[in-house]
């Protein structure tokens, strides 16, 4: 994955599976390493937020383990319970496999590796006190999840099971939701369903009560699905709550978020239709794979997402809202075919920049396209080196007048097995 510091500088995360590693490096800077651990980590995804030497950084990443004892196997407890991660540097909980990190949910409920997937991560700024929000699939119930961590150190290190306020309650946006997402831990205490696991004490000031949204927070005549896609998308707004975009039934949904802590109750939430046009094609269709959304520094809302005739959908919000109210949306517009892939989706001001994968293993197999004097401008970008199926990523430079180019574009190739960053000088056009 790829993500830019508000001053340009390009920063990269990435697994190695020689190593059982993940690591983040800044452009042509040496990696550091934020896990390691003996079953071999999954994917990654990054932010950073502020500027040079204050620039912070947080990493997700699929931590594959488990203690792997006849005793204690998917015990909850710190050295033994992998899941989704995020490095932060604020926090205060280490332990024998990665640099500090909030754990999000973890594998030893279901006691399934690679359950976690397609994990994206934002937060609003580089202040301690600013809350990392994510959003992920679980594969195990075809479930989008939601989460939230303080990034200052709310950690109880008194307690020697690491535990935190992040991985104690998520909330299940939509589809299938099993046992564990109802988990109501404000006894203190969760004893996990082996008896042989040592009961899960929990300190935390923050809510502890996992739920599931119920139909009453859903608009436009929708329900919960019985799944949804693998992909989703999340940003905040303006006052930092978050919004997040995926598929689910026939149709994109937004789900919005009226504040800027929305764990325990769903009265913070509800969820809307994204097309609400029922005479257009994407209003009703049967499955989308790949979406993604941003919120421009405007407040307004971009989502991308392929359709099921396998073009490149593009919608804007015609309002901003910064209180979580509904948004309202114009009519969706199709920037390119040919079934991309990958795609990823960013913003300077109000113009919105797409990165998506249109060819596997060919050198001019990413596309970038840009919104300019209301029009697409479409470009096969001319690499060095072939493009793999792997997340494909942009990031558009804030001063691109002085900057390095005005968007550059991030990729993974097979030819010699490395993540890339690709450079686009512009003409002026897109900013």
């Amino acid at each position: 994955a790829m993500a830019m510091s508000e001053d340009g500088v390009l920063y990269s995360s990435f697994t190695n599976y020689t190593q059982h590693s993940v690591y983040y490096a800044k452009i042509d800077a040496t990696p550091q390493e934020v896990f390691n651990g003996y079953d071999a980590p999954e994917e990654t995804t990054i932010s950073v937020k502020g500027s040079g030497s204050s620039a912070v950084v947080n990493v997700g990443y699929m931590g594959n383990y488990q203690s792997g004892g006849a005793q204690n196997k998917w015990n909850p407890e710190l050295d033994a319970a992998g899941g989704y991660h995020v490095y932060d540097p604020n926090t205060g909980i280490k332990y024998r496999h990665s640099l500090p990190v909030f754990r999000f949910e973890q594998l030893f409920h279901n006691q399934k590796f690679q359950q976690f997937q397609n994990f994206r991560l934002v937060r609003k700024s580089s202040d301690a006190d600013s809350n990392i929000h994510t959003a992920y699939y679980d594969k195990s119930t075809a479930s989008i999840h939601y989460s939230v961590a303080v990034a200052k150190n709310t950690l109880d290190k008194d307690n020697a099971n690491g535990n935190n306020q992040s991985e104690f309650c998520w909330v299940n946006i939509d589809g299938t939701p099993d046992s564990d997402d109802t988990i109501d831990f404000t006894n203190d205490t969760y004893t996990a369903p082996d008896e042989k696991k040592t009961p899960y004490k929990i300190k935390s000031d923050g809510p502890k009560k996992n739920i599931v949204l119920s139909n009453s927070v859903f608009e436009d005549g929708m329900e919960r699905a019985s799944s949804t896609s693998q992909f989703v998308g999340i940003d905040l707004n303006n006052r930092g709550f978050p919004v997040i975009v995926y598929f689910a039934g026939d149709c994109i949904r937004v789900a919005r978020a009226n504040a800027d802590y929305p764990k325990g109750n769903e009265d913070y939430w509800k969820v809307q239709r994204a097309v609400t046009n029922s005479s257009n094609k994407n209003y009703s269709m049967n499955y989308v794979t790949y979406v993604d959304c941003e919120v421009d520094s405007s407040g307004y809302l971009h989502i991308v997402f392929v359709n099921t005739s396998g073009e490149l959908v593009y919608i804007k919000s015609t309002n901003n809202p910064s209180d979580g109210s509904r948004y309202t949306f114009a009519e969706p517009e199709v920037v390119t075919d040919g079934s991309p892939s990958c795609i990823d989706i960013t913003t300077r001001g109000e113009t919105p920049y797409i990165a998506c994968i249109s060819s596997i293993n060919a050198v001019d197999g990413l596309t970038m396209a840009f919104k300019s004097d209301g029009k697409w401008e479409v470009m096969k970008s001319p690499l060095v080196h072939t493009v793999a199926q792997n997340r494909a990523c942009i990031e558009a430079h804030p001063t691109p007048e002085t900057g390095w180019g005005e968007a550059a574009v991030g990729y993974y190739s097979n030819q010699d097995q490395r993540y890339h960053a690709a450079y686009y000088i512009g003409n002026g056009k897109g900013h």
